[in-house]
């Protein structure tokens, strides 16, 4: 993540999105994610992409949602 976001300091927001970006990254299975707003989900398939460019990645974003916050 350090280095993708070119931040040497930066930690993981939390103990779920180091869990799903692991899960991501290996690759092995499909993976839904559903966390709360500022939890960082939108770096989890920059991360997989990042370190699986022979996969394809589907990001489902919630528009409706992100217009009423």
């Amino acid at each position: 993540m350090r280095a993708l976001l070119w931040i040497p300091d930066c930690n993981w927001v939390s103990y779920e999105q180091q869990k799903a970006s692991i899960c991501a990254i290996q690759g092995d299975t499909d993976l839904l994610v559903a966390l709360s707003t500022g939890s960082g989900k939108s770096v989890i398939p920059m991360l997989a992409a990042t370190q699986l460019p022979a996969k394809t990645f589907v990001i489902v974003v919630p528009l409706i949602s992100l217009l009423e916050d």
